[in-house]
């Protein structure tokens, strides 16, 4: 687990950056480990798709941001609830990435 919150940090590092593409690739090399480590229904797991989902987002990748957060949506849920904080930032950025798409009703069933 030490190695992927390696991975982790310089994956935040590179997307601070703007270096999206390596960024990815280090959440991606987090979430491999994290979820060897700890299962893919740990909500850690959840918070990994997340961070990956801002990724896409900034990249334009609008399609990809909204899978990787149903993926955190469905495993936080699973883990900590509906009425978490966290919770309502996944519906907030799910919204933010279907305003992005012009598809609105969606955003607005988000919210």
């Amino acid at each position: 687990p030490e190695v992927g919150a390696s991975y982790y940090n310089m994956a935040n590092v590179c997307y601070s950056k703007g270096a999206y593409d390596a960024a990815l690739r280090l959440f991606r090399k987090a979430l491999h480990i994290r979820v060897a480590a700890l299962g893919a229904e740990h909500p850690t797991v959840g918070t990994s798709y997340s961070n990956m989902a801002n990724v896409h987002n900034a990249m334009g990748g609008y399609d990809a941001a909204l899978d990787m957060l149903q993926r955190a949506l469905r495993i936080t849920v699973a883990a900590v609830g509906d009425g978490r904080p966290n919770v309502g930032k996944l519906y907030n950025n799910m919204a933010n990435a279907y305003h992005s798409k012009c598809e609105y009703d969606a955003a607005l069933d988000m919210h």
